[in-house]
């Protein structure tokens, strides 16, 4: 009876053959091969990947007991991308316990393993068993066996002992000084900041109000990427210890340093807010608000339907909370770069600019840390440029003459709003810039280094668009009977 196609394989090899073989010797040869199949040795990896497999059919099935647990967390609030992450954060809140335990059921395993190993190479000889192999069993069974007290030596050994001490920028930070505006109906409304702007139910209907209540229902991100970094920080640890035995048994296929590269990777990613903020601080020491305004001197006394009052609603409903949205955009974007860094640091150099040391990997880490930072990162730009970092943006319009005051104020309204618009623009086009400084160290055919500093240098003149004009007027030299517009 032929239970396999390679036993049909053999069978029909047989039968083409010149030799004659009878019945008897036909079942000898399938018998021998099915003996190989059966005696073939199981790999370390074949056990683990059997392990994990079962992890996560009990991980699946055990899915519904936890949602059930943790179904009422956003019962009461709105069903928005926050509470989706909420959810999926307290729903996961077993994750680490998982890998808790099969950390310890494969140290026990070694650890067995180990004492065999050891009498094995007493019983058969160091050539049966040569003496590395029980040796390393016992290091990795003792690393999984202790991963609570591995995972405080890699912390401690990476930031020293105490706690973090994070507290640098994050989400909701590097928004000081900015005002949210509201120009409707010939009022002016200055928001201060988010959350004061969501809370206007008058502005809740508008575009700028759409943008705010989206910039703030997706605050949560921040914590799902440093949960997810914790988990894969555990998991990697758990498969540093477990390449640390294959690189000391076959050290050919297995080099040390692939070990020694995920203990690495693991202690930035378990320690990921600490990383984020000494990124932070490697640019910028006491990281401030960044970029401020002298604000706009809107005038409101005209009122109508007029042509400055319909640009200005516009513009000022949506300058403000704009710059929040990306600012929040750069600090997400941030922590992506970060992980994709740490993530490379496991790559060989053969990856080029892609690999640990590579250009790329390098750039990487600078672009994520100048957008965490965006702010700083425009204000040092900025400051290079106009000598500080604060854009002027007090519009005075002076006629010749005089006699045309209305006039006059409405001019200096739609001027504001054309400046606004312009720091707008500036803002991504200075993040654009950042993102082609790294693609251009990535090696991407399609970015130039001269489109880069083009976008990070025009950037930083539309956010001070005022203090530039300003310069070409007094290099130009002002025209005697023309009416001026001067910056403040």
């Amino acid at each position: 009876m032929l239970n396999s196609l390679k036993d049909f394989a053999v069978y029909n090899k047989i039968c083409k053959s010149n030799i004659k073989y009878d019945e008897i010797n036909i079942r000898n040869l399938l018998k021998i091969n099915i003996d190989k199949k059966k005696n073939k040795p199981m790999r370390l990896a074949n056990y683990l990947n059997t392990f994990l497999a079962t992890l996560t059919v009990f991980l699946l099935t055990s899915a519904k007991a936890s949602a059930k647990a943790y179904a009422g967390a956003c019962s009461s609030a709105t069903e928005d991308l926050n509470c989706m992450i909420e959810n999926l954060l307290e729903n996961s809140v077993s994750l680490p316990g998982l890998v808790s335990i099969a950390a310890y059921l494969t140290g026990l395993g070694l650890g067995v393993k180990g004492v065999l190993d050891l009498n094995k190479h007493v019983v058969a000889g160091p050539r049966e068993m040569p003496l590395r192999t029980p040796i390393v069993e016992f290091i990795v069974s003792g690393l999984l066996l202790a991963l609570p007290f591995t995972y405080e030596v890699l912390i401690d050994t990476a930031k020293g002992p105490g706690g973090f001490n994070v507290a640098g920028t994050n989400f909701y930070a590097d928004v000081g000084g900015q005002k949210v505006y509201v120009l409707s109906g010939g009022a002016v409304t200055e928001l201060g900041n988010p959350t004061a702007a969501c809370a206007n139910a008058g502005y809740q209907t508008m575009l700028g109000g759409i943008l705010c209540t989206m910039w703030e229902r997706m605050s949560n991100l921040p914590g799902l990427f440093s949960g997810f970094s914790y988990i894969a920080g555990l998991a990697m640890m758990y498969f540093a210890a477990v390449n640390l035995k294959a690189s000391v048994e076959d050290p050919g296929q297995n080099s040390l340093w692939q070990p020694f590269q995920k203990f690495v990777v693991a202690t930035l990613l378990l320690i990921f807010p600490y990383t984020l903020e000494t990124a932070i601080q490697t640019l910028y020491a006491g990281v401030g608000t960044g970029m401020d305004t002298t604000d706009f001197n809107l005038h409101t006394s005209a009122g109508g339907q007029t042509l400055d009052m319909i640009v200005g609603n516009f513009v000022f409903n949506i300058y403000g909370v704009t710059q929040f949205v990306i600012k929040g955009f750069c600090y997400i974007a941030g922590m992506t770069l970060i992980i994709i860094g740490i993530f490379r640091m496991m790559k060989t150099m053969q990856e080029g600019p892609r690999g640990p040391g590579g250009i790329g990997t390098i750039m990487t880490f600078i672009t994520g840390s100048a957008l965490l930072a965006i702010g700083p990162t425009m204000a040092a730009f900025a400051t290079t440029l106009f000598g500080d970092d604060t854009a002027e943006t007090k519009v005075d319009l002076t006629v010749p003459g005089g006699g045309l005051v209305d006039y006059e104020e409405r001019l200096e309204n739609f001027i504001s709003a054309v400046l606004a618009y312009m720091l707008i623009l500036g803002w991504v086009s200075f993040v654009r810039g950042l993102f082609l400084f790294r693609a251009v160290a990535e090696g991407d055919q399609q970015a130039s280094m001269m489109s880069a500093v083009t976008h990070l240098l025009g950037g930083a003149i539309l956010v001070n668009l005022g203090p530039f004009l300003t310069a070409v007027s007094k290099t130009l030299g002002p025209i005697a009977g023309l009416p001026t517009v001067a910056f403040s």
